[in-house]
């Protein structure tokens, strides 16, 4: 206990030491404790972390000149802020995920697919500024703090009461809170974003109208989920949105033209520049990440094409294909190399794994088929958890002498009966697709068109690349309400296929 009391008092003393010298923040001045992180370190955290985030959002996008526009704004919104002559890198990544962020040290990051949504400069200036913001007001430095923190609480935790669990469970807060805000700072990065589009020359009242474009994307991307919280894009895990914060921004955007800070001069959109920069933006997912049309899911490069039950919402994610249907059930598909000798039983032995560590139920032995001229194996349990009964079934593929892929599938024990139909049509459905197929597959991107004489919202979305919901898409892409008439010679978006 003496030597418990002296780790924590030694740490104890350590933190107050360390506290001692804080950092003024350049975007008003006030004093913070961010004592693990000084002005050098965070550049050389952004300049470390770079790299791995462009690794993990699929890189850079490779068009330069939408990539250099992004770029060019956001350097607008650096030298109208407090940090004018620090170095910031603004990055477009080539990522299907709704997000933007930044890292310490002025690295701010935005992803094609959240550049699809804006609908001119000023809206792409709002986001820029925003998470300038963050920046400048030393957000992403407090956030590396309390997650370094809190990695020490774990360690000085875990050896006061000798507990791994203990300092386990810290250390995963502090990761998911990586790329988290406090509803404070992120009030404080739209009040910074509004003054330094402001300064810009740009509408002030733009960054309300993202904040009204992202609750709308993300209130129908739910809706396609089924309601389901976890598919809400990462903008709104990362920067929750709330119906004050649209508030609270329209009200500084009032403040900036009542008090001249904006005139109507200064009231910058630059709609038709943004428009002709994104036109033939791919948007949704690429070649490399395969293809979600409909209920199906198709690989070109890999060759590789399935299909989920009427009802089941198909997410692409970074690591796997996922699947959620009706009354819980659940699904995810997965593949990579065998190695020699490797067989589809090891495979599923190897998929199982993780979650026999966390549920302590093991799977039945392998059943062994084939499926469109591919060896299979199919095991399956029945399993207690504090949610009741489910069954969880693995099917392994051999694709080639090389390579596997398996689903593990998900249902509620009372729900199986009622799904099991379409789920084997799922299991049968998964084939190689032939090289025809795989030609006639093509990405999808924006399109700039002008309305017409007789073009609705209605007509113009029937031309929209998706099989359902596409006037509410259409809507959504547009930030048009549900009433809104187009005029002769608006330009608006479409998402297409492209013909390459």
């Amino acid at each position: 206990m003496r030597r418990q009391a002296l780790h924590l008092a030694l740490a104890t003393g350590l933190m107050t030491a360390t506290f001692a010298a804080a950092i003024a923040s350049p975007a008003d001045g006030k004093r913070d404790f961010t004592p693990f992180v000084s002005n050098a370190q965070e550049k050389q955290i952004g300049q470390q972390e770079h790299p791995k985030i462009l690794a993990e959002y699929g890189g850079a996008y490779p068009d330069d000149n939408v990539a250099g526009y992004v770029a060019q704004v956001g350097g607008r919104m650096a030298l109208n802020s407090e940090l004018a002559k620090e170095p910031f890198t603004y990055t477009l990544l080539n990522s299907r995920v709704l997000n933007a962020f930044a890292l310490p040290g002025g690295y701010i990051y935005i992803t094609r697919q959240l550049l699809a949504l804006m609908n001119d400069e000023a809206e792409l200036a709002s986001v820029l500024g925003h998470e300038t913001g963050h920046v400048t007001d030393r957000h992403t430095a407090k956030r590396e703090t309390r997650s370094q923190l809190e990695g020490v609480l774990a360690g000085v935790l875990g050896a006061v009461t000798g507990s791994n669990l203990v300092a386990g469970l810290l250390g995963q807060a502090a990761q998911m809170e990586t790329l988290s805000y406090s509803r404070g700072q992120e009030y404080k990065a739209d009040a910074l974003g509004i003054r330094y589009i402001t300064r810009a020359g740009y509408d002030p009242g733009a960054a309300a109208d993202m904040l009204r474009a992202l609750g709308a994307q993300t209130d129908f991307d739910t809706k396609l989920s089924g309601g389901v919280a976890s598919q809400a894009p990462s903008w709104a895990r990362t920067h929750p949105l709330t119906a004050d914060r649209v508030t609270k921004a329209s009200q500084l955007a009032a403040q900036a033209i009542a008090q001249g800070t904006a005139t109507a001069a200064q009231k910058s959109r630059n709609r038709n520049q943004f428009l002709n920069a994104i036109d033939g933006l791919v948007i949704d997912d690429t070649a490399d990440q395969g293809f979600i049309y409909g209920q199906s899911f198709s690989h070109k490069k890999l060759k590789f094409t399935f299909s989920v039950p009427q009802g089941y919402r198909l997410d692409n994610g970074d690591a796997a294909v996922v699947a959620t249907g009706p009354s819980g059930a659940q699904l995810q598909f997965v593949g990579g190399p065998l190695a020699a000798g490797q067989s589809l039983d090891d495979d599923i032995a190897q998929a199982w794994r993780k979650i026999a560590e966390q549920s302590g139920t093991q799977l039945g032995a392998a059943r062994h088929t084939t499926i469109n001229g591919m060896e299979t194996a199919i095991a399956a349990v029945r399993a207690q958890t504090q949610n009741g009964q489910v069954d969880v079934a693995v099917v392994a593929y051999r694709f080639s002498p090389t390579t596997a892929y398996h689903f593990i599938i998900s249902t509620p024990a009372a729900v199986t009966p009622q799904v099991d139909s379409g789920l084997q049509q799922m299991i049968n459905s998964f084939r190689p697709i032939t090289a025809t197929e795989a030609a006639n597959m093509h990405e999808r991107r924006i399109q700039v068109v002008t309305v017409k004489m007789g073009d609705t919202a209605q007509s113009l979305a029937q031309r929209m690349a998706y099989s359902d919901n596409q006037l509410e898409r259409f809507q959504v892409l547009n930030g048009l309400a549900t009433n809104d008439v187009l005029p002769k010679g608006q330009r608006v978006k479409l998402v297409v296929m492209a013909k390459n």
